[in-house]
C-alpha cells in the first residue's frame, strides 16, 4: 500500500490523562465515513495518532474482495479497512432497492465493524468479535480477506465434507441434466459420489442423506491447497493467492464455485423434472435438518 498516500487523524480521546489504547474497530470505520469508495485502508497508530494508509482497490472481476488477495500489511499496523460501493438488492425479491455504500473493518484482536449505506440512509452497523474470537460478526469473502491481509487466521471453521458431498452432487446432477435434456431421480442420486453406480437396492432420499452424512476422514482442505499451489494454481486463484490464503479461507472459495442448489432445482424444474427437484429438495433438507440438528420444517428450501 502506498506511503504516499498515507495520512495521519486523530482518533477517540488520546490525552495525557489516560493511557493509549489501540483504536477499536468502530472508531476506525468512523474514519472511513470521508474516505471515496473501492478503497483499501491500512492503520498504524503512532504515539497518540492513528495513520491511515489508503490505497485504491484493485478491480478484479471474479469478485470485489479479490481486489484485496495477496495483500499483507505490515505487522506495525493495528487494523485495515475497506470501502466498497454497489447496487443493494432486496433479499426476498432481488429486485433493486438503491445504490449501496459499505465500509469494513478488522483489527489485529479479531474485532469487527461494518456498515451499510443504501442511498446516504444508513441501514445495518455491526460491530463485535469475529467467530475465531469467539463471537459473532459478519462472514464472507472480504472478512476472509482482511483478515489474511493481518497474517490472522481466517475466522471459523473450514467448509465441512458433508457440504461438500452434497454440493459436488447437486452439481453434477445440473452437468448432466443440462447436457441431456433432463434426469431421473435413480439417475441423480447414482451420481452421489459416495453411492456411485451400482448399490444394491434402488437409492431413495434416505440413501442419499445417508451417505451425504458419513464424514470422510481422509479429506482435507489443507492437502487440496497444497496440491492446487503444486500445480501452479487452481479454482481461479493464482499460486500465490493460493498461498496467501489459509485452507479454510480457500475451502470456502472452491465451494462458492459450485451453483446453488436453488438454481440446480429451478433448472430441473424448467426440464420438466419436477419429482426430481422435489427429491433433490426433500435430500437437501434432510441433510442440512442433520447438519444443524434441527427438523427438515426448520431448514426447508423450495423449488421457485
Amino acid at each position: 500500500m502506498s506511503e504516499q498516500r498515507a495520512r495521519v487523524t486523530r482518533i477517540g480521546d488520546r490525552s495525557s490523562n489516560r493511557p493509549e489504547r489501540p483504536p477499536s474497530a468502530m472508531e476506525l470505520l468512523e474514519a472511513l465515513e470521508d474516505v471515496p469508495p473501492l478503497t483499501v485502508a491500512g492503520f498504524e497508530m503512532v504515539r497518540d495518532t492513528v495513520k491511515v494508509h489508503l490505497d485504491p482497490l484493485r478491480p478484479d472481476e471474479r469478485t470485489g474482495a479479490a481486489g484485496l488477495f495477496g495483500i499483507t500489511v505490515p505487522r506495525s499496523w493495528n487494523a485495515v479497512g475497506v470501502k466498497v460501493t454497489g447496487t443493494a438488492r432486496s433479499l426476498e425479491s432481488g429486485e433493486t432497492t438503491g445504490r449501496a455504500e459499505s465500509a469494513m473493518v478488522v483489527t489485529r484482536d479479531g474485532e469487527i465493524a461494518d456498515y451499510i449505506d443504501v442511498d446516504g440512509e444508513r441501514q445495518i452497523e455491526v460491530e463485535g468479535a469475529s467467530n475465531s474470537q469467539g463471537g459473532s460478526a459478519p462472514e464472507g469473502t472480504m472478512v476472509d480477506a482482511l483478515h489474511r491481509m493481518l497474517r490472522l487466521p481466517s475466522p471459523g471453521e473450514a467448509v465441512d465434507t458433508v457440504t461438500v458431498a452434497y454440493r459436488l452432487w447437486v452439481t453434477d446432477i445440473l452437468f448432466d441434466a443440462v447436457d441431456a435434456g433432463g434426469i431421473t431421480w435413480d439417475q441423480a442420486a447414482r451420481l452421489h459420489p459416495r453411492i456411485g453406480d451400482n448399490p444394491l437396492i434402488p437409492p431413495s432420499v434416505e440413501m442419499v442423506v445417508e451417505a451425504s452424512c458419513r464424514r470422510d476422514r481422509e479429506f482435507n482442505w489443507g492437502r487440496i491447497r497444497s496440491r492446487m499451489i503444486a500445480a501452479n494454481g487452481g479454482s481461479g486463484l493464482t499460486r500465490k493467492e493460493l498461498k496467501w490464503m489459509d485452507a479454510t479461507m480457500y475451502s470456502r472459495w472452491a465451494i462458492g464455485g459450485f451453483p446453488d442448489v436453488q438454481q440446480v432445482v429451478g433448472v430441473l424444474a424448467e426440464l420438466g423434472c419436477v419429482d426430481v427437484a422435489r427429491m433433490v429438495l426433500e435430500a437437501v433438507d434432510g441433510i442440512r435438518a442433520r447438519m444443524a440438528d434441527l427438523s427438515p420444517e426448520q431448514t426447508r428450501l423450495r423449488i421457485a
